[in-house]
C-alpha cells in the first residue's frame, strides 16, 4: 500500500469513527467541519510529499528537501497528515500514534524505504508543511460556524426544524463566512445559486408533487430503486459510516486503483478534489442561509395551496442506530449539500482523468455502505447488498442529486442547482488550486 492510500484509509476511518460518537462528542462534526478537515489532511500531505520530492505544483507550503527522493516525499506525506489529523481529532490520539508507527515500520521496511538522513528530512518537511496549513486555518471562522441562538420563522417558504424532530437544532449557521481554501469571498457570492422558486410557481407545483409521491415514507420498500438510490449516496452522518465526503473519498479511490494511478497522481486528485468538496461546503452552507427555504417535510404539511399535515418523508437514514427514527437535515434544503460536494468532487475526477495519461475505458461498479453489510436500518432491519454501475462521470452527478428526492428531503431544484454550482467550483479548484 502506497503512503497517500494508507493515509486516506486512516483519515476517512477517523470520519467514520466520529460520527459514531453521540453528538455532543463529535470533534469535525458534520458534512461542512468534515470536509474541511479532509482538505486540510490532503492539503499537508500532498505539499509534504511533492517537497520532498522536489517536485512542482503546490497548495501553500514551498520549501523542498535539498536533495529530494521518493523516500523522503512518502516519509514527510506521512507525518504531515499524522500531524493535521493529531490537531483534528485529538481525542484519537491513541488510534492515530497506533497508525503512525505502523506507517513508520512498514516504510522503514520497504526496498527503496527512507535513510536516517532522508527519514529526518521528510519528518522536519511534514511537519512545517502541516504547521504552515494549520495556521492558515487558524482563525478561518469553522469555530464560530455553528451557533446555538439561531432562530426560525414561520414565514411560509422559510426553513423550520422537521417537525417530526421538532427538537432539532440548526447545523452550520455561519458555514458561508468560513475563509474558503481556493475561492476567494466574491467568488462565494459569484457561485451562489439564483433564488428558489416561488411558491405558486407552476414549476413548484409539479416539484413538489414529484417529491410528495416519490419521497413518500410509504413508498419506502428495498425492491423500490427509488428507496436504494436515496440509501445508496445517504452518508447523513449516521454512525459507522460518516458523511458525504467520506463516501465521496471512497469513489475518488475506486477510480484511482482502476486507473492504476501512481503515488504522485493520486496525492494530487486527492487534494485538489478535497480542496474543492471543501469549497463547495461553504458555497453551498451560504447559499443555504442566504435563502433559507424550507424542506419537503415542511413544505408539503405546510403548503399554501394543498396541504397534507400527515405527509412524512423516507427520510436521512438513522443507519446502525437501533430505536431511532429516519429525519431531515437540520439546515435548510436550497442548494442540496450532497449535490454540490458531489458535483464539484467529481468535476474534478472529470478534468483529471480527461488530462491522465493511464485514461482506462469505463466499467466500474460503485458499492456503498449503506447497502453493504452489517449495516442495518434504525429499525434494525439488515440492509441487502447493492451496487450500482454508471455509464459516465455524468450520470453519478446527477444520481448522486436526485437520489435526494427519494429520500424526501430535497426538491429537484434543489439538486439542479446545486450541481450547477458544484461544477463551477470544481472547474475552478481544478485550475487554481495548486498554481
Amino acid at each position: 500500500m502506497d503512503a497517500i492510500t494508507f493515509w486516506s484509509n486512516v483519515a476517512l476511518e477517523l470520519n467514520k469513527k466520529d460520527h459514531s460518537k453521540p453528538s455532543a462528542f463529535r470533534e469535525q462534526p458534520g458534512p461542512c467541519f468534515s470536509s474541511r478537515a479532509l482538505a486540510i489532511t490532503f492539503a499537508a500531505f500532498h505539499d509534504a510529499f511533492k517537497a520532498g520530492g522536489k517536485r512542482p505544483g503546490r497548495y501553500l507550503f514551498k520549501a523542498s528537501a535539498p536533495v529530494g527522493s521518493p523516500a523522503i516525499g512518502r516519509t514527510a506525506g506521512g507525518r504531515a497528515a499524522y500531524i493535521c489529523l493529531l490537531r483534528l481529532y485529538p481525542s484519537e490520539a491513541d488510534f492515530l500514534e497506533g497508525e503512525y508507527t505502523s506507517f513508520v515500520s512498514s516504510l522503514r521496511a520497504m526496498k527503496d524505504g527512507p535513510k536516517d538522513a532522508e527519514f529526518a528530512q521528510g519528518i522536519s518537511l511534514g511537519d512545517s508543511a502541516a504547521d504552515t496549513i494549520l495556521c492558515a486555518r487558524a482563525g478561518d471562522g469553522a469555530t464560530l460556524a455553528n451557533p446555538q441562538d439561531h432562530t426560525s420563522t414561520t414565514v411560509p417558504g422559510a426553513h423550520i426544524p422537521d417537525p417530526l424532530h421538532p427538537s432539532q437544532s440548526f447545523y452550520g449557521v455561519k458555514w458561508g463566512t468560513v475563509k474558503p481554501f481556493v475561492l476567494s469571498r466574491p467568488d462565494i457570492v459569484a457561485f451562489r445559486p439564483p433564488p428558489p422558486p416561488a411558491l405558486f410557481d407552476p414549476g413548484y407545483r409539479e416539484i413538489l408533487d414529484e417529491v410528495r409521491s416519490r419521497g413518500d415514507r410509504n413508498v419506502r420498500s428495498y425492491k423500490n430503486d427509488d428507496t436504494l438510490t436515496g440509501l445508496f449516496w445517504a452518508y447523513d452522518g449516521a454512525r459507522n459510516l460518516g458523511t458525504p465526503p467520506r463516501l465521496y473519498n471512497r469513489i475518488l479511490m475506486t477510480f484511482a486503483e482502476h486507473e492504476q494511478y501512481g503515488e504522485a497522481d493520486k496525492t494530487e486528485l486527492f487534494a485538489i478534489a478535497n480542496l474543492a468538496m471543501a469549497d463547495a461546503g461553504i458555497v453551498a452552507w451560504d447559499t443555504k442561509y442566504f435563502y433559507n427555504f424550507w424542506r419537503p417535510v415542511a413544505g408539503i404539511r405546510n403548503d399554501p395551496v394543498d396541504p397534507d399535515p400527515d405527509w412524512g418523508p423516507q427520510g436521512a437514514p438513522n443507519s446502525n442506530s437501533p430505536g431511532k427514527t429516519d429525519f431531515t437535515p437540520n439546515y435548510p434544503a436550497y442548494p442540496s449539500g450532497h449535490a454540490t460536494f458531489g458535483a464539484a468532487c467529481f468535476t474534478v475526477l472529470h478534468r483529471f482523468r480527461s488530462v491522465s495519461r493511464k485514461f482506462k475505458p469505463w466499467d466500474i461498479e460503485l458499492f456503498s455502505e449503506e447497502l453493504e453489510a452489517p449495516t442495518i436500518d434504525a429499525d434494525g432491519t439488515p440492509r441487502p447488498p447493492h451496487k450500482r454501475a454508471f455509464a459516465d462521470i455524468e450520470a453519478m452527478i446527477t444520481e448522486n442529486a436526485r437520489s435526494r428526492i427519494f429520500l424526501g428531503i430535497h426538491w429537484d431544484f434543489d439538486g439542479t442547482e446545486g450541481v450547477r454550482a458544484g461544477r463551477k467550483i470544481g472547474d475552478r479548484v481544478f485550475e487554481d488550486a495548486l498554481t
